[in-house]
């Protein structure tokens, strides 16, 4: 089988998976990928995390400035601040994402997945995936299973 590489889902969940496994070639080919300001994507996430923090901040300060915003800008930031290691910041951008758009800030990456590893002991995530109706211990047994 063979998957279409622009079509938004393989290269959001491709390129997430490609940078967990190590393939950070493969994970930048999906990105390459020219989208349109008002397309959730995993983006500016990988962008960040292939060090490219100029590029993925461009990406969120068009989101800002949008008009109208897209309800995922606060979770797309939250994201770049994960994959930069700041985590006060990209926590403070969850709440700010969850006071706006409630608890859809999930939607954009799954709290299961390795993006959350620096913040997923926090009282202030597992307040986060509360509000959002997400079971702190069934999301974190999930991450447990995963390989590292």
């Amino acid at each position: 089988m063979s998957l279409d590489s622009t079509f938004l889902p393989v290269i959001n969940i491709g390129s997430t998976v490609a940078l967990a496994t190590g393939h950070d070639d493969v994970a930048r080919r999906l990105m390459a990928v020219a989208l349109p300001v008002g397309f959730m994507s995993t983006k500016p996430y990988v962008l960040a995390r292939l060090g490219d923090t100029t590029t993925a901040m461009q990406l969120v300060s068009a989101m800002e400035s949008n008009n109208p915003r897209p309800w995922f800008t606060d979770a797309q930031r939250a994201t770049v601040r994960l994959a930069i290691g700041d985590s006060a910041g990209a926590l403070t951008a969850l709440e700010q994402s969850a006071r706006s758009s409630g608890g859809l800030w999930e939607v954009l990456m799954s709290p299961a997945g390795p993006a959350f590893d620096p913040v997923r002991h926090t009282e202030r995530f597992a307040a986060l995936m509360r509000h959002a109706g997400l079971d702190v211990q069934t999301f974190n047994a999930l991450r447990a299973k995963q390989p590292r």
